[in-house]
């Protein structure tokens, strides 16, 4: 054994490494950053929900809406389903959205169950290149609005290459990598129009 270093020779240890110095972001911290930054971005919509004006919106128009919605919904998970992805994506619920009994205008801040998904088709249409599908979400303020949103969501349902792009952003990579430890927190992804609000 060399003089003066007596540990040369020891067994090498099986403790477990130490954390580096000051710690770092695991897979499990990244993945809770993340989680909050998609609820933080759902509550951020979800306060910027438009009023109706004057008395309130025809509910029959705002179930005319729903209806609509529901129809890309369907599309899409009707898509997904023929679709042949290596990781399975689950169906995206209907909204099936209706006022209480008895309810015949809408006067209070659009619900969220309407206002996040519409909100997020409407990104998608711009993010995606579709323009021709692009709405302003913040305009349902009235029956007209309603009648040209519904126009809009009907005309992404019989848009197969608007469904099919739709499609494509909803089915996750196979492989993720997470950020460097020292860097933020991952931001919501933008191609991801309807998994957060879902």
């Amino acid at each position: 054994m060399p003089a003066g270093n007596p540990g040369a020779y020891a067994e090498p240890s099986n403790a477990p490494m130490p954390p580096p110095p000051g710690g770092g972001a695991g897979p499990a911290d990244v993945a809770a950053a993340q989680d909050q930054s998609d609820a933080a971005r759902v509550d951020t919509l979800a306060a910027a929900a438009p009023v109706p004006e004057g008395d309130g919106i025809p509910v029959a128009d705002l179930e005319r809406v729903s209806k609509e919605l529901d129809g890309v919904l369907d599309a899409a998970n009707k898509a997904l389903d023929k679709a042949e992805l290596e990781v399975p994506v689950e169906p995206v619920p209907l909204i099936e959205w209706s006022a209480p009994e008895g309810v015949k205008f809408w006067d209070q801040p659009i619900p969220p169950a309407l206002f996040l998904p519409l909100a997020m088709l409407a990104q998608a249409a711009e993010a995606l290149g579709f323009g021709k599908h692009s709405f302003d979400p913040q305009s349902l303020t009235s029956s007209g609005a309603a009648k040209k949103i519904g126009g809009k969501l009907h005309g992404m349902a019989k848009d197969k290459k608007f469904i099919e792009a739709l499609v494509s952003t909803e089915a996750p990579p196979p492989e993720v990598e997470a950020p460097p430890a020292s860097g933020p927190p991952a931001e919501y992804a933008e191609d991801d129009p309807l998994a957060a609000a879902m």
